[in-house]
């Protein structure tokens, strides 16, 4: 049976933040954090397996689904972008969480980090490091090669398919209906704001990741890194470099998963998700 979320909307700042719940508020807490291009509906899947034990919050980052485009400058940066997460942490009144952050999420998680580490019982890595294999870190400084549009959504899953970032089957179809929305010429196009990803934007995200590792280092809580072993995004050499440079590390490879574990194997993924975070008192 379907679990639907409740969406709420928060103004921080004079910036609107959109998220959904679902669960019990009096649940332990694990807050989801999206990737480029996501929304949190990229999270329903996994909070279906996990609703009745645990209250999930899954936020749209500024720039991102229905949360507000902003315009000033520094708007997107890391400490901004964190900066909304830590202010609704504050909103919804929560005191400890587990934080999940998906691909450019996961940084956002190690910002977060910096900003709150008071409130953190945990940080799970989705196929994410400071830093990446080198040719995706080489892709990622270069900006992502995304049509800014699609004639149809059908147009959409035939670019997303071949790509391993992605997902396959009807859980493509029903991602890129929550990533995408048609506009007044009939043309789909994704709901996430293209001056976050602009060169100067990518350089703080992607460009300095020793300001990441340092963060990761100074954490005491439980950090968890999922590898999806279809992605590109993590080599061997990314995963010793997260075992080595952090405390207790933990790493999970999910060897049939693409980059987008919670809508590719939701099943999976809370699966590894509950038994990390059961286990931290």
């Amino acid at each position: 049976m379907t679990t639907y979320p409740r969406s709420m909307r928060v103004t921080i700042g004079g910036t609107g933040i959109r998220w959904l719940e679902w669960g019990r508020e009096d649940a332990p807490a694990i807050l989801c954090v999206h990737g480029s291009f996501g929304v949190a509906e990229s999270f329903a899947r996994f909070a279906e397996h996990v609703c009745a034990d645990y209250r999930v919050i899954a936020p749209d980052l500024r720039g991102h689904g229905q949360s507000d485009w902003v315009d000033e400058p520094g708007g997107y940066a890391p400490a901004a972008v964190a900066g909304d997460i830590a202010a609704l942490v504050r909103c919804v009144g929560l005191t400890a969480i587990h934080l999940v952050g998906l691909s450019l999420g996961g940084l956002v998680a190690c910002e977060f980090a910096r900003l709150q580490a008071q409130q953190l019982r945990s940080v799970t890595l989705v196929d994410i490091a400071p830093a990446l294999a080198p040719k995706a870190q080489a892709g990622l400084r270069a900006g992502f090669n995304y049509p800014r549009s699609f004639a149809s959504l059908d147009a959409a899953l035939a670019w997303a398919s071949p790509d391993d970032l992605w997902t396959e089957g009807p859980a493509l179809e029903d991602d890129l209906r929550s990533r995408l929305r048609q506009v007044d010429n009939g043309r789909w196009m994704w709901r996430a704001d293209e001056r976050f990803f602009a060169p100067a934007n990518r350089a703080l995200w992607f460009g300095a990741p020793e300001q990441f590792w340092l963060i990761l280092e100074r954490l005491v809580q439980p950090i968890m890194l999922m590898r999806a072993g279809r992605s590109p995004l993590l080599s061997d050499a990314c995963v010793m470099a997260f075992a080595a440079r952090v405390r207790e590390p933990r790493v999970v490879t999910l060897d049939d998963a693409q980059h987008s574990i919670p809508i590719s194997h939701p099943s999976a993924f809370a699966r590894e998700v509950i038994a990390f975070v059961s286990g931290i008192r």
